[in-house]
């Protein structure tokens, strides 16, 4: 990697940082220029545009799959320039290095869309610089990018995406915005336990209770509806059991 291209990660992560320390201070407490490096500061006086609206959509969102995921972000109050850097932080579990394509459009029905020039994978950060344009999209203009090959992670949670604008010259053009959260979810039912396991014993009166673990391949819990108990004995059955898995002992055994 080029000094260039080490500055730009640099600048991202500092104030990529910041945020992550904003948010969880109580009250969402206020951190001045301190908490910038000398490279920041002086980069953060040329954020003129605002990012809104941020979204991050996978096409697939169950996990450990490869799949399509759609950034879709305004940018008010300044226009995304020529050779413009996209940078884009993704939490732990997402895997970017096998992406394989990147595609940029927008909503400006004047000016032609960007080209996607290149694009670099670091760990979870993913830069990606689009090329040159004569006419400029309009401020206000809806961006996208569908950036192809994505791995999902393998714990279904909700995830949230960073994403921070650099002009050509990597002087910051919009300061760093959190997309909405978006789940990935769990993937088909792979695993079917009952709890307690093997032969129990039980006094006459005594109440059992079992239960159903329902997981996918990655032990994430899936969700399982219509579990029917019953009970079969030889040579009789000793006992009942409810629809919630309660099994009351009718004979000590």
């Amino acid at each position: 990697m080029g000094a260039s291209g080490a500055l730009r990660i640099k600048i991202f992560l500092t104030i990529s940082a910041m945020l992550l320390l904003i948010c969880s201070v109580a009250g969402m407490a206020a951190i001045g220029p301190e908490g910038f490096d000398a490279a920041t500061v002086a980069g953060s006086a040329t954020a003129t545009g605002t990012i809104e609206s941020f979204t991050a959509l996978p096409g697939d969102i169950t996990v450990g799959v490869s799949t399509n995921i759609l950034l879709e972000f305004r940018l008010t109050n300044d226009s995304l320039e020529s050779d413009s850097y996209l940078e884009v932080d993704f939490p732990p579990g997402f895997q970017l290095d096998a992406i394989s394509n990147i595609v940029y459009s927008d909503d400006d029905t004047v000016a032609a869309d960007f080209s996607v020039k290149s694009w670099n994978v670091e760990g979870q950060h993913l830069s990606i610089q689009v090329d040159s344009l004569d006419d400029l999209p309009d401020a206000g203009t809806t961006h996208s990018v569908t950036i192809e090959g994505v791995i999902n992670p393998t714990l279904a949670w909700e995830y949230q995406v960073v994403v921070t604008l650099l002009r050509g010259d990597e002087r910051i053009l919009a300061l760093p915005a959190w997309s909405d959260p978006f789940l990935v979810a769990a993937g088909p039912l792979a695993v079917f336990n009952i709890s307690p396991s093997g032969i129990q014993q039980a006094r006459a009166g005594t109440t059992l209770k079992f239960l159903v673990e329902t997981t996918d391949q990655y032990d994430n819990h899936v969700d399982v509806s219509g579990v029917v108990w019953s009970l079969m004995g030889v040579p009789q059955v000793t006992g009942t059991i409810d629809a919630d898995g309660n099994f009351q002992a009718q004979k000590t055994g």
